[in-house]
């Protein structure tokens, strides 16, 4: 019989080889946060799916591959690992292709997604969540332990326009600012758009001050 702690500890186990940022915590706040948007939109939606697929969605991140350094490719390595462990903790049969399909779909509002079109709520909270998760003050925190150590990224390169998107490959704050504001702006929902207000604003103040700080190296 499927119960959610099974799938807890399964998942806790394989995001011990996870990239920083893409840890146990990280999925339960996902969580957290669709089961705001759930409570807040007031749309009937299959929890189970939305919770199997918020903690699923990163797994991908503990796979490397030297051709993808930025994980980019990291949702559809998730749907892989999820599609053999969701049925070895006898998750609902019936219900594992939407999930898997919320995996794979959770990066799809962002650059490097395919932009597929879906009516699926259940698909929409798990990247509104997963998007608002990326902002605030753990979101930064998050963004600087990937960007630096992991994506070999410089942590601002003053020459580039915060504008020019493929600056944010480059520096840590150029990253910063484009998840300010991209993320909020392919939010599908209100309650979503409501809970990252606070998160955007905070990450676009700390790159305005972290530049301004920068400045006072100038000559």
């Amino acid at each position: 019989m499927y119960r959610r702690e099974d799938l807890e500890k399964v998942i806790e186990k394989i995001l011990e080889k996870s990239t920083p940022g893409h840890d146990i915590e990280h999925m339960l706040r996902v969580w957290n946060l669709a089961k705001q948007i759930i409570d807040g939109e007031k749309i009937s939606v299959d929890e189970e799916i939305v919770y199997a697929a918020c903690m699923l969605h990163d797994v991908g991140h503990t796979i490397y591959d030297p051709e993808d350094p930025l994980y980019v490719k990291h949702p559809i390595r998730s749907m892989e690992i999820a599609r053999k462990v969701l049925p070895e903790i006898g998750f609902p049969e019936e219900k594992i292709p939407l999930t898997l399909e919320a995996i794979r779909l959770h990066d799809d509002t962002k650059p490097w997604g395919t932009k597929t079109k879906t009516d699926k709520r259940e698909i929409w909270y798990v990247q509104d969540a997963d998007n608002i998760e990326a902002l605030g003050a753990n979101g930064l925190t998050r963004l600087i332990l990937f960007c630096i150590p992991t994506a070999k990224m410089k942590d601002y390169i003053p020459e580039l326009s915060l504008d020019d998107p493929k600056a944010r490959w480059e520096s840590m704050v150029h990253d910063v600012y484009a998840h300010g504001l991209e993320v909020y702006n392919n939010l599908h929902t209100n309650t979503a758009k409501t809970l990252a207000d606070e998160g955007k604003t905070f990450m676009l103040q700390f790159v305005e001050l972290y530049i301004k700080e920068r400045n006072l190296a100038k000559k």
